[in-house]
């Protein structure tokens, strides 16, 4: 009788291994069956468009893995702050609003995050950036054309808001 028992169990082990087994394949599919988009705080978008006026703006789009992320792009004009460059200029008026500095590869670009917002992070770029890196995303570089056309200002940058994972 033990023997027909333990049967049981192995057969029911069996079953409740194969069933966990297609669970978990059938979860690890779900991003790519049922996508997902995410979308930067939009009280966080207008906190960054307070540091100036908006001259142009746009949105990226990048997907992994099931997940469509959506950042959002501006460029300011952040008037001038008697900094020696605009990357310095927005730096400042960032952090008064309690964005922190990850990334520093300053004068070309900075990269800030905000605890306040959560998964949320910017990078600033100078023009001088769009100079170097010349070609980088076509869709920026229209960008920059299109606010220089608006004003051909020295203390311009472009703000690239996103979501982060972290």
């Amino acid at each position: 009788m033990s023997r027909h028992a333990g049967g049981k169990e192995h057969a029911l082990s069996r079953w409740t291994t194969s069933g966990l087994i297609v669970v978990l394949l059938a979860a690890s599919a779900c991003s790519e069956l049922f996508p997902t988009t995410i979308r930067v705080d939009e009280g966080a978008i207008s906190e960054v468009r307070t540091i100036g006026k908006v001259l142009a703006e746009s949105e990226t789009e990048s997907t992994w893995d099931g997940v469509t992320s959506i950042s959002k792009v501006l460029a300011i004009d952040i008037g001038d702050q008697g900094h020696a460059d605009a990357t310095t200029g927005a730096y400042k008026l960032l952090q008064k609003h309690g964005w922190l500095l990850s990334i520093d590869k300053h004068p070309q670009s900075i990269y800030m995050e905000s605890h306040k917002w959560g998964h949320v992070g910017l990078m600033i770029k100078s023009v001088g950036y769009f100079d170097s890196h010349g070609g980088i995303d076509p869709d920026e570089d229209e960008l920059v054309k299109d606010a220089f056309a608006k004003s051909n200002s020295n203390n311009m940058v472009v703000l690239e808001i996103e979501h982060t994972d972290e």
